[in-house]
């Protein structure tokens, strides 16, 4: 399996050097020792590695190191090109020990995520709990019009309520479907479909839009769509495949701002605890709108209301960043501490505490939302910027390494 590209960034580019001269013969104690720890928890790590022939093995070494070979050489020819000098000279390995922990970032998310973790099975690593917290999994709540509420994680396969000619059901595969026996006339009934902290579900409302929703977040919709455009409301996270309709436009509501679509699939993030409300678009085209404020947004594109913003901000979006939550993955492209705690607080349902300041170093990478907590927590130690201590549903985070014992 090949190793993810990793963000292209000026650490990127430092932990490239710094392999390079490893592999060169060149790194000095400091920077062997550095890299060496991370190839000895590969080696030990219970991935497979061991059971691969010997020949498998030099496969794999060079499938890493040619991967790493080539972004090498794309980056010092590019350095050539604009004669900026490589790591050298005199002040070299001055410059290069205080992004230490930087590069420590990168590798960690570079190699942990593919070759340290592994989906399903709980990790044997150095943050001791007494009680792990498992991941999060499809859970919801649907809240009919009259209130009544179904679990929809403990209910059988199969119709789950009937609202005149709708009939709700629930598939094998953990999707919520609505199915009309014949037109609904102009009375409909609205429904909520509600994820708690640790939960995520699909759903297909009633035109053929489908909807994955994130964790912490509801959706409110009709049951059929009978008026001239469609509008649904969003709290939370939601990535829509939106059927088109010409006729009749799909509204999305959220906090205090609309998203304009005909047929087109984006993802929406509008937590109440984000600075920000996000829209993104993968394919077709979305309209934003706050106020008088209208704002076209093109493929690839994301659209940012900060909170107390007047207008919008437009620019080009990492797609795989923004989509991983539904891939499966958290994914870090140089965000800090406080937003990877919010992303486990929600999937863990676990409340996070500061003991002291808050490390102010960048993360890299991804990692499988399908690990327990403590494996998460003990990949982002590997960095040495932060450590953690699990107390019962509490996660308390502390700038720097973990202190050995005494």
């Amino acid at each position: 399996m090949q190793p993810p590209d990793p963000p292209r960034n000026s650490h990127q580019e430092k932990l490239f050097a710094l392999l390079k001269k490893y592999r060169e013969g060149l790194a000095t104690p400091e920077e062997t020792a550095f890299v060496e720890l991370y190839y000895d928890y590969f080696k030990t790590a219970e991935d497979g590695y061991d059971s691969l022939s010997e020949a498998g093995k030099r496969d794999m070494a060079k499938l890493l190191w040619g991967k790493v070979g080539r972004r090498i050489e794309e980056i010092e020819e590019r350095e050539r090109g604009e004669g900026v000098a490589w790591m050298g000279g005199a002040g070299g390995r001055r410059r290069l020990l205080p992004m230490m922990s930087a590069a420590a970032a990168v590798l960690l998310l570079l190699v942990s995520a593919y070759l340290l973790l592994r989906p399903g099975k709980r990790a044997t690593g150095k943050t001791a709990v007494a009680v792990d917290l498992a991941p999060g999994g499809n859970k919801a709540v649907l809240i009919l019009d009259d209130g009544t509420k179904i679990a929809l994680d403990s209910a059988a396969t199969g119709t789950v309520a009937t609202q005149g000619v709708v009939h709700i059901v629930k598939t094998a595969t953990d999707e919520l479907s609505y199915r009309a026996t014949a037109h609904p006339g102009e009375a409909v009934s609205y429904n909520t479909l509600q994820t708690p902290r640790g939960g995520q579900y699909r759903l297909t409302l009633p035109d053929g839009t489908r909807v994955w929703l994130n964790s912490a977040s509801s959706i409110r919709y009709p049951s059929a769509f009978t008026g001239k455009d469609r509008q649904v409301e969003v709290s939370g996270e939601a990535y829509f495949d939106v059927a088109k309709d010409v006729q009749k436009p799909f509204l999305v509501r959220t906090r205090n701002m609309q998203v304009q679509v005909l047929g087109t699939a984006f993802n929406l993030m509008a937590y109440a605890d984000e600075e920000e409300v996000q829209t993104t678009l993968v394919t077709g085209a979305v309209e934003v709108v706050k106020d008088k404020e209208r704002q076209l947004v093109k493929p690839g594109q994301q659209a940012v209301l900060a909170d107390g913003a007047a207008s919008f901000r437009v620019g080009e979006a990492d797609l795989k960043s923004v989509l991983a939550w539904k891939d499966g993955f958290f994914r870090f492209d140089g965000g800090g501490i406080a937003a990877i705690m919010r992303q486990m607080a929600r999937w863990y349902d676990v409340e996070i505490v500061y003991e002291g300041a808050p490390p102010a170093e960048q993360f890299y990478g991804f990692l499988p939302r399908q690990q327990y907590a403590s494996q998460i927590l003990d990949a982002l130690e590997l960095t040495q910027n932060v450590h953690f201590r699990m107390e019962g549903k509490k996660i308390v985070v502390m700038a720097g390494p973990k202190r050995p014992r005494k």
